[in-house]
């Protein structure tokens, strides 16, 4: 009945790439997971404060009938140094699996979410991969610094970042596309706002009035 549950949960969180026989993660047949999918739900869960907190411990203590001194196998939670900002979240082993890490980071408001799935050495190649992003990507701001048409005075977006690679700047844009109803009841959207790459679009998000009735 658990894993029922879980399989519902990845359904909700549209995590079309994975599937759960077991509530433990060991390996057996036709339980599976994706890099992408694996990002997705520790973006998901980050956003719960205790799960948050857990995840960027270094070490707890438990208080029993002895004490048990608890260390996390994240070693990236320890390179501060060599690796700024890092905040999570798992590490990972199965024999089929091999050596798995979910790390995220945390710089100055612009986040990452970095996946490794059968590594040969996951701190050093993940360390790779954040230096890698951090350098070669940009963060864009949604809201504030890009000015919404007049259209669309009183109105604002959720304030988010669009994370893409530098050499793209150039061809980012914003959209807007407003109800067809002029006025909305108070607390619904009253349009999206979505960023285009090119035609292509990354991402949106909806637009709320900024005063009440």
């Amino acid at each position: 009945s658990f894993v029922d549950l879980m399989n519902q949960k990845a359904e909700r969180l549209h995590l079309w790439d994975t599937h759960f026989v077991n509530p433990h993660g060991l390996d057996e047949m036709d339980q599976f997971s994706s890099a992408y999918d694996l990002a997705q739900l520790s973006r998901y869960a980050l956003d719960m404060p205790l799960f948050a907190r857990i995840v960027s411990t270094r070490e707890h203590t438990v208080q029993a009938n002895r004490t048990f001194m608890l260390h996390t196998t994240n070693q990236l939670l320890f390179l501060s140094e060599s690796v700024p900002g890092v905040n999570g979240v798992k590490t990972g082993f199965t024999d089929l699996a091999g050596d798995s890490l979910v790390a995220s980071v945390d710089r100055d408001g612009r986040k990452l979410i970095v996946v490794l799935l059968g590594t040969q050495d996951r701190a050093n190649a993940a360390t790779a991969l954040i230096n890698y992003a951090y350098r070669h990507f940009t963060w864009l701001p949604l809201k504030g610094g890009l000015p919404l048409p007049k259209a669309m005075a009183g109105l604002a977006p959720y304030d988010v970042l669009v994370m893409l690679p530098a050499w793209q700047m150039p061809y980012f844009r914003v959209a807007t596309d407003l109800a067809s109803t002029p006025e909305q009841p108070w607390g619904a959207p009253q349009g999206v706002l979505a960023a285009y790459v090119g035609a292509q679009e990354i991402g949106r998000v909806p637009l709320f009035a900024l005063n009440g009735p």
